[in-house]
């Protein structure tokens, strides 16, 4: 039994683990020296910046071979795309905490006091309860 435990928990912790790699050659500068994502706190993700170095990188490359990375990162890019901002900047992880919060205090609120919801039936389910509810 405790190895079976065990080994549930190395396969979970294998399956959770993020497969993004900072340090991907095409999310590094010219010199190589520093990648364009940072985990370093106030400093802004452009997504403008990582497309052009993207790009640039992808220009030589053959994007069609696969497991090369490149579909990964265009989810990672269209994800994206939604929650930047009008200059490209990607929100801190501040400000999304500040709107998770912000959204679960909204949440426990009635959305409209006066509405006055009544069930119209089936209450009756009779024998076939589970496939055909209302039969």
């Amino acid at each position: 039994m405790t190895r079976i435990l065990v080994l549930c928990c190395l396969m979970a912790v294998g399956l959770l683990y993020p497969q993004a790699d900072p340090n991907a050659p095409s999310l590094q500068d010219e010199n190589g020296a520093s990648p364009i994502i940072s985990n370093t706190p106030g400093k802004k993700v452009n997504l403008f910046e990582f497309q052009e170095r993207v790009q640039a990188y992808w220009k030589e490359r053959d994007f069609s071979q696969k497991g090369s990375g490149y579909k990964p990162m265009k989810r990672w890019e269209h994800f994206w795309s939604y929650l930047a901002d009008s200059q490209g900047n990607l929100p801190t992880s501040k400000q999304l905490w500040d709107s998770w919060q912000s959204k679960q205090n909204l949440s426990g609120k009635d959305p409209n006091p006066v509405a006055n919801w009544n069930t119209i039936g089936p209450t009756d389910v009779g024998v076939f309860s589970g496939r055909l509810p209302g039969t």
